[in-house]
């Protein structure tokens, strides 16, 4: 169980990770598509549709590195998990050991 507490540890932390970053690119984006919007208004409706064709574009592949991402991170959070479930099944008795060891000291921590 502490094996699995610590895993999920790590991989709420490398999701927010990606989450963080795929923000910062949104707000890229963002500013991106505004950038646009004033420049297209210099160049006349024509510019404006090429403009907004561009934003959906970059929009579209913001999106899809989002996904892609999101994809990775979801396939090796389950290959570590069952990575640590063979490890506990090939050694119950050093996991049992080992959960209990962290059990105590925990327990001490909270205690004092």
């Amino acid at each position: 169980m502490a094996f699995t507490d610590k895993l999920s540890t790590k991989n709420d932390e490398d999701l927010a990770s990606m989450l963080k970053e795929l923000r910062g690119d949104l707000e890229n984006l963002r500013k991106d598509m505004h950038t646009l919007q004033k420049d297209a208004g210099k160049f006349g409706s024509a510019s404006m549709h090429n403009a907004q064709h561009k934003v959906e574009d970059a929009t579209e592949k913001a999106i899809k590195m989002g996904r892609d991402k999101a994809k990775k991170f979801k396939h090796e959070a389950e290959e570590q998990t069952e990575s640590l479930r063979d490890t506990v099944r090939e050694n119950p008795v050093a996991s049992l050991g080992l959960a209990v060891a962290a059990g105590m000291i925990l327990g001490r921590t909270i205690l004092k």
